[in-house]
């Protein structure tokens, strides 16, 4: 690829553009840039496809900015079908975040070619950039690269984002992700899998189930991961009967004393939920941890956990939480 030829007016352009080199001017530069109109393109693209990458992202974004505003998505599109990668680790994690900004400003195009073009690039690799952009197009074609990204730490949220804005139309893949243990061995599962069926249930909690899927489900109320244990409960809360509920209790309050405080947040949530037919349980756990000390109640978070709990159900269940 060879630079353009400049007239003296191109000239201009690319002094301004690498005015994107400045960490004090750059994003000024470029909305100026963005004012220069269908002129700037050109400049701009050399900029970002001839350009080197470095281990500073903001310049190259700021260009991906510049073309975003100035609306040339197939410079954009080009740049990521661009292959390679910088060797060097941080500069490689510098081009990331401008790959992922240059694939997030193409969700500003609700186009069946930009649609396409996201669904190419999905497979390749997890890219929050990408995920983010076809949330926007919310398609039923992108669930498989949502579910994928739960198990990635840099792109679960996105991941979670695009699941949820489906909704009940990516209930049924959630269902079968909140199944599917992916096993080292029959003792211990692969920690990504343990985390995306988390995410999964968590999602169901959000979106809600049809009352025959709690049967698929009910299974994980015993599962290995306390907190899968949990997010099954808290579902159970809702479509379980009351025989279940006491079962689903008496779980609950052998999860608690080794919960952290997010996972007891939750718990909290679930026992509520399943207190019918179970309550004299709650009340039997508060009075067994009543009888420590002074000292050994004033920390203990289990008992600090119930007493919540307790003052819900008193208000209905409705009381939200608060510090004891």
């Amino acid at each position: 690829m060879q630079p353009v030829e400049k007239t003296q007016t191109d000239e201009q352009l690319y002094r301004l553009v690498q005015g994107l080199n400045s960490l004090v001017d750059g994003e000024q530069v470029a909305e100026q840039l963005i004012a220069c109109g269908t002129s700037a393109i050109a400049p701009l693209r050399e900029f970002l496809l001839l350009g080197r990458p470095a281990s500073v992202f903001q310049p190259r974004c700021w260009a991906v900015k510049a073309l975003a505003g100035i609306g040339a998505k197939d410079v954009l599109m080009e740049y990521l079908s661009a292959g390679g990668a910088p060797a060097d680790a941080v500069t490689a994690f510098s081009e990331d975040v401008v790959k992922n900004a240059a694939a997030r400003s193409l969700g500003a195009w609700r186009t069946e070619d930009v649609r396409q073009f996201l669904l190419g690039l999905a497979p390749k690799r997890v890219m929050a950039g990408v995920l983010d952009a076809l949330c926007e197009f919310e398609t039923d074609d992108a669930i498989p690269f949502f579910l994928r990204a739960l198990e990635d730490g840099l792109a679960k949220e996105a991941g979670e984002r695009g699941l949820s804005r489906l909704g009940p139309r990516a209930r049924e893949e959630l269902l079968l992700s909140a199944l599917d243990h992916r096993l080292i061995n029959e003792d211990y599962e692969v920690p990504s899998s343990t985390i995306r069926r988390r995410a999964a249930l968590g999602l169901l909690a959000d979106i809600g189930i049809e009352e025959s899927d709690w049967h698929r489900l009910r299974a994980l109320l015993n599962d290995r991961d306390p907190e899968v244990a949990i997010w099954a409960a808290r579902l159970g809360a809702l479509y379980s009967s009351p025989e279940e509920n006491v079962s689903t209790v008496r779980g609950l309050l052998d999860i608690l004393p080794s919960a952290n405080w997010y996972l007891q947040s939750a718990a909290e949530d679930a026992l509520v939920g399943c207190s019918a037919g179970a309550s004299r349980l709650i009340d039997e756990a508060i009075q067994r941890r009543m009888s420590l000390g002074p000292a050994a109640r004033a920390i203990d978070s289990t008992l600090m956990t119930l007493l919540r709990v307790q003052r819900r159900l008193s208000h209905g269940g409705h009381e939200r939480q608060s510090q004891t």
